[in-house]
């Protein structure tokens, strides 16, 4: 937030830019930041201090809805000076005016549910309705050139094609890796090859060095890299899933989780440290291995893409903030189900995708929905709480 602080401060002190567009798709970033910053805290802790300036000064915390108008202001600015460049012509890893219009109905829709509003208000007076983040919603889906990928799998590393020829699972599937790079993925944090274990740059996922198992061998093959095992899946989610007649045959419920008696069960795990352990894994974000043409395992594909073949420096997957078919959900919940994707709603456009009928637009539709389709991706807490 401080360095946030400073740009905004300075930026107009540099010189050279290619073109004055140039200078504000920096700022739109700058603010996204800003305000995607103060939105992880506000969720977290509520009440916060908010620092909008350089001045080095001792602040109380401000009113929470001091904090959401300020949030909304930075994504508004964001909007209105971010590039309208669609993908794939974008700079990855970098927020987009796309990005900053869907985590605006994002915090929109959590400020409006936890804390029982109507509006979200803005820092210089105002307010950003519900037919304005629509708005800006449909702007995205229709406009950013971001979209479903063919399968949803498709998404997570164990289908990449250095795992997936000796993994039966992606193989009998046919499934095949989009990258990280692919057209769904919105916004997320990017990883690096370049492996440190400085404390003040380290460059590797440490979710997926979170999820992953303890004691791991090539017996877990494809998820060798070994972890702390400390994101055993509810076992509530793999029953519910498995039994609700809307979603008989859902493929995401294998492809979201790894029930270790049926995929791994050579692997013994750790019964002195697991935490836990319900026998099911968050597929999503597990590291996977890779074996080469002479069969050596290798602890991490991201050796064949010129990383570390390393358990840690080695876990260099995405962590993802937004993918398109968030987009999509968010659209069906503030529209009752309009039609908006390909002919469907968003709601039945995500279902499609996963093979499954179509459904009535309801609010526990949607909610069951988003149970499952975005899974292990930092989204199920707030939902329950907004």
């Amino acid at each position: 937030i401080f360095r946030a602080n400073s740009a905004i401060a300075t930026i107009d002190n540099v010189t050279g830019w290619t073109s004055e567009k140039a200078k504000d798709n920096l700022l739109s970033e700058v603010y996204f930041l800003r305000g995607f910053y103060y939105f992880q805290l506000v969720q977290v802790f509520g009440e916060v201090p908010l620092v909008v300036s350089t001045v080095a000064e001792n602040l109380p915390k401000a009113k929470v809805d001091e904090i959401y108008a300020q949030i909304a202001s930075d994504l508004k600015t964001a909007i209105e000076l971010g590039s309208t460049a669609k993908w794939p012509s974008l700079n990855v890893g970098h927020a987009t005016k796309w990005v900053a219009e869907a985590i605006m109905a994002r915090v929109w829709m959590f400020y409006t549910g936890f804390y029982k509003k109507t509006e979200l208000p803005l820092a210089d007076g105002g307010s950003v309705t519900k037919a304005q983040v629509v708005t800006w919603l449909e702007d995205c889906i229709q406009n950013s050139g971001h979209g479903l990928v063919s399968d949803q799998r498709n998404l997570w590393p164990y289908t990449n094609p250095y795992t997936a020829k000796d993994y039966p699972y992606a193989k009998d599937n046919g499934l095949v890796w989009e990258t990280d790079e692919n057209k769904e993925n919105m916004f997320a944090i990017k990883m690096s090859n370049a492996g440190s274990f400085d404390a003040t740059a380290l460059r590797h996922n440490r979710v997926v060095e979170f999820f992953n198992i303890r004691k791991s061998t090539d017996a877990a093959f494809p998820f060798t890299p070994q972890g702390y095992s400390n994101g055993p899946v509810c076992a509530s989610l793999w029953n519910d899933w498995a039994s609700d007649p809307d979603y008989a045959g859902d493929y995401r419920r294998v492809g979201s989780i790894c029930k270790r008696a049926d995929e791994i069960p050579g692997y013994a795990g750790d019964n002195k440290k697991e935490v836990e352990n319900t026998d099911l894994l968050a597929k999503k974000y597990l590291g996977c291995g890779a074996i080469d043409d002479a069969g050596t395992v290798y602890e991490s594909y991201a050796y064949f893409y010129g990383g570390d073949n390393n358990k840690q420096t080695g876990l260099t997957q995405s962590l993802v903030w937004l993918r398109f078919a968030d987009v999509l959900l968010m659209h069906s919940e503030l529209t009752d189900g309009k039609q908006i994707y390909n002919g469907k709603s968003g709601l039945n456009a995500v279902r499609q995708r996963a093979k499954l009928n179509d459904v009535a637009y309801s609010l526990e539709a949607l909610k069951k929905e988003r149970r499952y389709e975005l899974c292990f991706e930092a989204m199920r807490w707030n939902d329950l709480r907004r």
